[in-house]
């Protein structure tokens, strides 16, 4: 994942190093693996691009292995190979035309009426496959389309599978993409079969200079059937940013300051927001009772905040749509939810409700409840447990919400994070639990960065372990009576570290990433409560 960029690059830079230093190996001029920019398709229609054996230059991005030695049986499944195949010979047999008599093994281009390059295994050949070789900067969702067509009529009918494997950073072992093996793609006797291939690769091959996609074949118990990889397509969609700045209620990517006051008095008593526009301008609208949770996001997808709240005793959300200034209430969850989790779980640019609902007894299952349209469908998840704490965050550069949970470790903080793409989880423990929270991107990378705040001597130490770079940055900033309120006050796609100082007038503290000045606003009273922070615990 993301997490671990900073040691593939290094791994990829001792590779660098290794490759410079131990000698030339002349082959490897046949061959353009320079990484291709997305969308990229590649077919074999043009007999230009083949025409010398063992020569991929005119190629772009595309390299064919043979395989050697990567596995000494026959039958072996090609989704067990995963070590690095590029010390073996390129491998391409030009200009041939029929792959029923070709008994070679490897990778050989075939001028049919259909033309097409194909895989073949054999005893030297032991798992011949194509690489392609991409730049997926700016991009997520990265989908990989190709067919396997049998391209062999001859009487043989092994049984020959395929893998298709991805690895970031170009060294080390490669992963098996999800549902990418396929067991026989084959049939004895026909060159008719055609498996189509439509698979999404894992989110860390997201926004990476560098990914290599490969198609493997191994030799088959038998005699091998050439298969062709045809059609070969890559795309993904531009990467969309991982957060909005947080209370932007007029859509200028600033965040605004923002207060809530009880101004019908006592439990129940009516809430009016005061919000200060940086674009100019004051809102004060009269939303909401002091029991409510407040959770205002951009839920019409607008570019501006809602004012909205969660009412635990009912378990309904009550959104002022700025779209449309009308109100929008819907039932979602229950007492005891909590409503903190509100994000965007299908990166379809809305906030979805949501509520993470604690299991009922210590140890028992918890479980997140969202849904992606009004009163739609609910998707729940199980994850975490009664005692751990939810938060929300875009670890993986897909602009979809992942979820993650804290959990008490010897008074270490533990984190469980569960990836909204592949569902696949890690864990890594920073900060204390008495620590508070905040999920943000402080460095403007588009990936949320996990910030621990910390009550140090009557004095607020700010931790944030950043997604761009393995080192810890700390800030001591404001007093353990004041509320962090982190955003991105200057609109330059970082939050800033900022405190809200309870007064008479109130003091907003922003110390702002772009110039790294401070500035102070006077804005709320005493007794107000400010919105920035309610993500922050």
């Amino acid at each position: 994942m993301k997490r671990f960029r900073v040691f593939l690059t290094i791994a990829a830079a001792a590779g660098m190093a290794f490759s410079l230093f131990g000698g030339i190996d002349m082959t490897r001029v046949q061959a353009s693996t320079a990484p291709q920019t997305l969308p990229f398709s590649q077919n074999w229609a043009d007999t230009g691009i083949l025409t010398t054996n063992d020569d991929w230059s005119g190629v772009a991005g595309i390299v064919g292995y043979r395989g050697d030695d990567l596995t000494t049986s026959t039958g072996t499944d090609p989704s067990t190979i995963l070590a690095d195949g590029s010390a073996t010979p390129i491998d391409v047999i030009a200009n041939q035309e029929n792959p029923d008599t070709l008994i070679s093994g490897g990778i050989a281009e075939f001028e049919i009426t259909d033309r097409v390059v194909a895989l073949q295994g054999s005893g030297t050949a032991d798992a011949p496959h194509l690489v392609i070789h991409l730049n997926t900067t700016g991009q997520s969702n990265i989908r990989f389309q190709c067919d396997l067509r049998d391209v062999d009529g001859a009487a043989d009918d092994a049984v020959q599978p395929i893998a298709i494997q991805y690895r970031v950073g170009g060294t080390g072992d490669y992963a098996n993409v999800p549902g990418g093996f396929f067991p026989d793609v084959t049939t004895g006797g026909t060159a008719t079969q055609v498996t189509p291939v439509d698979l999404t690769l894992p989110s860390d091959a997201n926004n990476q200079s560098l990914v290599e996609i490969r198609v493997m074949t191994t030799n088959a118990i038998g005699s091998d059937e050439w298969v062709g990889i045809d059609n070969i397509s890559v795309t993904g969609g531009e990467t969309p940013p991982a957060e909005k700045a947080f209370v932007d209620y007029d859509g200028d990517g600033k965040t605004d300051l923002s207060v809530v006051r009880n101004t019908g008095g006592g439990e129940n008593g009516q809430v009016t927001w005061y919000n200060q526009l940086t674009s100019g301008g004051i809102q004060g609208p009269n939303f909401g009772i002091a029991s409510d949770a407040f959770v205002p996001a951009d839920y019409d997808g607008d570019g501006k905040d809602d004012v909205a709240v969660w009412r635990p005793s009912e378990g309904v959300f009550y959104i002022f749509e700025s779209s449309t200034d009308s109100v929008r209430i819907e039932q979602f969850g229950q007492a005891g939810d909590d409503p903190r989790v509100v994000s965007d779980y299908n990166g379809d640019g809305k906030a979805d409700l949501a509520v993470y609902r604690p299991g009922a007894s210590s140890g028992e299952q918890s479980t997140w409840f969202y849904r992606t349209e009004p009163n739609g469908g609910t998707y729940y998840v199980p994850w975490g447990q009664n005692g751990d704490v939810p938060y929300v965050g875009d670890f993986d550069l897909d602009g979809r919400s992942d979820i993650l949970i804290k959990r008490d470790s010897g008074g270490l903080a533990n984190f469980w994070i569960k990836f909204s793409d592949s569902g696949a989880y890690a864990s890594a423990s920073f900060g204390l639990t008495t620590d508070r929270f905040l999920m943000a991107d402080f460095d403007g990378d588009d990936i949320t960065d996990v910030t621990a705040i910390r009550d140090e001597g009557g004095q607020l130490v700010w931790y944030t372990a950043m997604s761009s770079g393995t080192n810890v940055i700390v800030h001591t900033f404001g007093s353990s009576d004041d509320f962090p309120i982190a955003g991105d006050y200057d609109g330059d796609g970082k939050n800033d570290v900022a405190i809200w100082r309870p007064g008479s007038p109130a003091e907003f503290w922003i110390w702002n990433s772009s110039n790294s000045a401070l500035s102070v606003e006077l804005w709320g009273g005493a007794n107000d409560y400010p919105v920035a922070s309610s993500r922050i615990y």
